[in-house]
């Protein structure tokens, strides 16, 4: 199933957790449980960090959708994009000799 979200916790478990978590006949195995909780928290620990990060600090919830998470990281990029700009723009308006352009230019080139 390609829309994961939308599946109930019992199709969740049959189609994804339960080879994970019970032995070949159908029974909870403890030791596999233990294992996919520990791998879930330290997930956890991590997940809100990325998103943290590729978002510009303005999501850290693990249970935002993906799609939230792409958006807000688009905008944090197009607004490094834009502030980079007009940093590139506001410099080349103090000049009005080319060769000094040249070196902005190639200053931000080389730096950023």
């Amino acid at each position: 199933m390609s829309d994961r979200e939308y599946e109930t916790p019992q199709e969740t478990f049959d189609n994804f957790w339960k080879d994970f978590v019970t032995d070949g006949n159908g029974f909870w195995d403890s030791e596999s449980i233990k294992n996919e909780l520990h791998d879930f928290y330290f997930m956890m620990g991590q997940v809100p960090k990325v998103y943290c990060h590729v978002s510009g600090d303005k999501a850290s919830n693990p249970m935002i959708y993906a799609s939230v998470i792409n958006t807000l990281h688009d905008e944090t990029v197009e607004d490094a994009i834009h502030d980079e700009m007009q940093d590139l723009y506001d410099a080349i308006k103090l000049s009005d000799d080319p060769d000094e352009i040249k070196e902005i230019f190639r200053s931000y080139a080389h730096v950023k």
